[in-house]
């Protein structure tokens, strides 16, 4: 049993093999007609391969790949992914098989993948695949497998959008499922039709000589070809079953009626009547296998199978090669189905001893989710459900969906004698967001306590009792936002379970955003004190108890709604206090980490301490460099060529948008605002301002069209600086209006300081046009709010808006800089009468236009 460990250790794990270019059959056809269509289909978007089994479709597409040297990444489908989380992640993996630097956050959004609203996780997918190196097929096998309207709709989406340098190959039994009519018409999509894959009466001849070994005389060979209609598998099962028998193939001819069902049931039955009994028996136990090698097959026999698989090899049966090196294979699909029937008519008693058996051997190797398919698969529910409980954080890490869906296969009976199972199911189903399915499963957890409970101990009563007062006080929190429920169930929770909980709870649903408080969607006032600061208290009193791993993220959230309201002080009490929350979790915490390290860093900026600001984004891209998390290098970098923007310094800008490539033209999620918004500055800071306002335009439609009132408002506040500074100026001010309404409803005043002098330069415009009715129309915005964000700036709202002396706007360095220019010194004699640099005088001018509201020095001076 020890060498039969090693070897199957030393293997590939079977999931990697899905991912594996099946290996090419020595001598095959060269199919020179179809690899140059399929080189011209890779023009397009997509090229369909829509055939029954056995007419060489996964053969075609392998050898064009070699022989035409495309770069391709491929994944062989089954049954298992119909489960959406699991087939994006394979989507992804695939990706980042051909180009390690995509696809990263796919893998973080495959959640939102998973769901019906699956477009703005799509999007995040194409803004990754816009950046490939080399231009890529991605080839999908067997397709038809796929039953799952969300997964086919999801792909039928990313069709419709990919960029020019991917292109899709799908093989298929049947129509995939989504409508071809558009791509079609534009030229981006080639179906191969069934006439095609037939095999020509020479391509027949060639296959029986160059691939079977078979000197059959051409009128033998074209007869078998017309009779099997050209279908490959058939030519193939005809030379298997009559090898060394030609002169039986005149009868078998006679046999067949034509019908492709008939002939492929009679050379079956041909081929596996004359193997050995044996044989026979090692295909039918094998047959339960997705994929297989040596040690996994002798497990479920209980024979040396090494022999067995090379006499399939040397036969050249219809057994796959999943990985280069020949370790793991898979049966070609119709000989599995036929296999299975078989072992169905001949011994369906051993059926589920025989999965048990692959459970066992997967399980004692590690293979757990392979394990737990078996097993399932076989109805072994408590042998499932062990390991499960055994190994569920684990599983965790792969996606709460797949979990979700092995849980829920099994028997609500056996389910509920398992707790920790049942109820990290039910509160699953409440985080997203399927309350009624969390709340049926309360009520049967109930009833299930009231039947059964008579029989328990008190212990176990009261552990049960902790249970359901747990979930139910996380769906008054997420589903009901009843806290003064949540807060007494809670309190039973501790109650009945005083030392705690054995809970599984799921990894990330989203992909990793740079302010936490930005990444959901807010309706109006919800972000405002009077309504968070209540909400987040109640929440860390409730959490500090249930669930105290959680106050790190809630304490970072608040003190990023502190920062946004300008309570700068209180800000940094929570981004303290969230911080010794955060270094308590495990090494992995960037969801906690990276909001909490630019939060902080923006509070060092905005005391004026940009070193210090500067350190901690540099000690937060070191942590992320060693741990490898690409997506939190990319927020905390944007971070820091953020600061040195606001500094004046855009080198590092032109440095960010050459390394990250993004572009105003690329399709953007609303998981990306935050780059896109930095994108936008760089743009501005380079004088690209037509390229910067198309993209604040599209940022603005989609923060409003997926409720980020915040994001919102600070793009609507950069269009208005950008209006500004190419000279429209009622333009400007309506646009900052917008923002100012957007910004009100929350109390958000410190993104409009975050721009600097021009934006108070431009508050100061927008409060005297009003006063003065210059403009007419509806204004969104108060002046009382528009006065709040200007004591941010320091300047008295008193005199804002009002016929000003230039004291009450200037500062008095700022002054003397005016009068010199009244002079009409240059920059540079104003630097040395002053004493001050020349970069100093250009920053201190840039000031007094922004304040006054003007954009030359003629209308400075005025």
């Amino acid at each position: 049993m020890a060498d039969i460990r090693h070897d199957f250790l030393a293997t590939e794990v079977p999931i990697g093999t899905k991912l594996h270019i099946p290996e090419s059959v020595p001598s095959s056809v060269y199919r020179s007609r179809l690899f140059e269509r399929l080189n011209e289909g890779r023009k397009g978007k997509l090229t369909l391969i829509c055939a029954p089994a056995g007419f060489g479709k996964t053969t075609l597409v392998s050898d064009w790949i070699r022989s035409s040297r495309v770069q391709a990444a491929w994944i062989s489908l089954d049954e298992g992914d119909n489960q959406p989380i699991r087939f994006w992640r394979y989507m992804a993996a695939a990706f980042k098989s051909v180009d390690r630097g995509i696809a990263d956050n796919v893998l973080q959004a495959s959640a939102q993948l998973a769901s019906m609203d699956f477009e703005q996780a799509i999007r995040l997918f194409l803004s990754d695949l816009q950046r490939l190196a080399k231009p890529i097929t991605v080839v999908l096998d067997d397709f038809h497998v796929i039953r799952d309207q969300g997964i086919v709709q999801g792909l039928a989406y990313l069709l419709a959008h990919l960029p020019d340098s991917v292109h899709f190959c799908i093989m298929s039994r049947t129509n995939p499922g989504f409508d071809l009519s558009r791509l079609e018409i534009d030229g981006k999509a080639t179906c191969f039709t069934l006439e095609e894959l037939r095999f020509s009466e020479r391509e027949g001849t060639l296959f029986y000589r160059n691939c079977m070994r078979l000197e059959w005389d051409d009128a033998t060979t074209a007869a078998l070809v017309r009779k099997t209609e050209g279908w490959i598998a058939g030519l193939k099962l005809s030379a298997l079953s009559f090898r060394d028998k030609e002169d039986a193939v005149g009868e078998a001819l006679r046999e067949f009626s034509g019908d492709l069902r008939q002939v492929e049931r009679y050379l079956l039955q041909e081929v596996f009547r004359h193997l050995s009994e044996p044989m026979r028996q090692f295909l039918m136990k094998c047959s339960i296998l997705s994929r297989w090698n040596a040690p996994l097959c002798q497990a479920v026999t209980g024979w040396d199978s090494r022999p067995y698989i090379e006499a399939l090899e040397d036969g050249q049966l219809f057994i796959v090669p999943l990985d280069a090196k020949g370790d793991w294979y898979r049966f070609h699909h119709l000989f599995a189905e036929f296999l299975r029937k078989q072992l169905e008519k001949h011994d369906p008693a051993s059926v589920p001893e025989l999965y048990l058996r692959a459970g066992d051997c997967c399980r004692e190797r590690q293979l757990d989710e392979e394990a737990i398919e078996y097993y399932l698969l076989g109805r072994h529910y408590d042998q499932a459900v062990e390991l499960l409980e055994e190994t569920a954080a684990n599983v965790v890490n792969r996606g709460w969906s797949v979990l979700r869906g092995w849980l829920s296969s099994i028997p609500n009976a056996i389910l509920l004698k398992h707790p920790m199972l049942y109820f990290s199911y039910a509160l699953s189903l409440s985080n997203s967001g399927q309350g009624h399915l969390a709340e049926r499963k309360l009520q049967e957890a109930q009833r299930w306590y009231e039947e059964a409970s008579p029989e328990w101990s008190e212990a176990e009563r009261s552990r049960y009792l902790g249970w359901i007062h747990y979930v139910r006080g996380n769906t008054m929190v997420f589903l009901h936002h009843d806290l003064n429920r949540a807060r007494e169930h809670f309190r039973l929770s501790e109650f009945y379970a005083p030392h705690g909980i054995a809970l599984i709870y799921g990894k990330e649903d989203a992909p990793l955003q740079a302010i936490d408080v930005r990444s959901y969607a807010i309706e109006n006032g919800h972000a405002s004190p009077e309504v968070a600061t209540p909400y987040t208290m109640q929440m860390a009193d409730i959490f500090r108890k249930a669930n105290p791993s959680f106050l790190g993220r809630l304490y970072s959230h608040h003190g990023e709604l502190r920062y946004l309201w300008n309570d700068l002080q209180q800000s940094e009490h929570y981004a303290g206090k969230a911080l010794k929350w955060i270094e308590q979790l495990p090494a992995r915490s960037e969801f906690e980490r990276i909001p909490n390290c630019i939060l902080r860093a923006r509070l060092k900026a905005a005391e004026g301490k940009s070193e210090a600001a500067k350190d901690i984004l540099h000690a937060g891209i070191d942590w992320m460099k060693r741990m490898n998390i690409r997506r939190g290098i990319l927020l905390l970098e944007t971070e820091r060529a953020r600061l040195a923007l606001m500094e004046g310094d855009a080198a590092m800008a032109a440095a960010w948008i050459e390394r990250y490539q993004l572009s105003a033209s690329d399709m953007i999620s609303v998981f990306q605002l935050y780059e896109y918004e930095f994108l936008a500055r760089a743009l501005i800071a380079h004088d690209r301002l037509d390229e910067a306002g198309r993209l604040l335009e599209r940022l603005q439609g989609l923060a409003e069209s997926e409720l980020r009132p915040i994001d919102e408002a600070e793009v609507l506040a950069m269009h208005s600086l950008l209006l500004k500074r190419q000279g429209f100026q009622e333009p400007a001010l309506l646009k900052l209006d917008q923002a100012l309404s957007k910004a009100e409803a929350n109390a958000i005043v410190r993104i409009f300081i975050d721009e600097g002098p021009d934006m108070s330069g431009l508050l100061i415009e927008l409060i005297a046009t009003r006063q003065q009715g210059k403009l007419r129309g509806r204004w969104l915005s108060s002046l009382e709010f528009a006065r709040k964000i200007l004591s941010g700036f320091g300047i008295d709202e008193t005199f804002a808006g009002t016929e000003t002396p230039l004291a009450a706007l200037l500062t008095p360095r700022e002054l003397d800089v005016l009068h010199c220019m009244r002079e009409d010194l240059s920059a540079r004699q104003i630097a040395e009468r002053l004493q001050i640099g020349y970069e100093t005088v250009k920053t201190h001018r840039s000031r007094i236009y922004g304040k006054l509201g003007v954009a030359s020095r003629m209308k400075a001076i005025e």
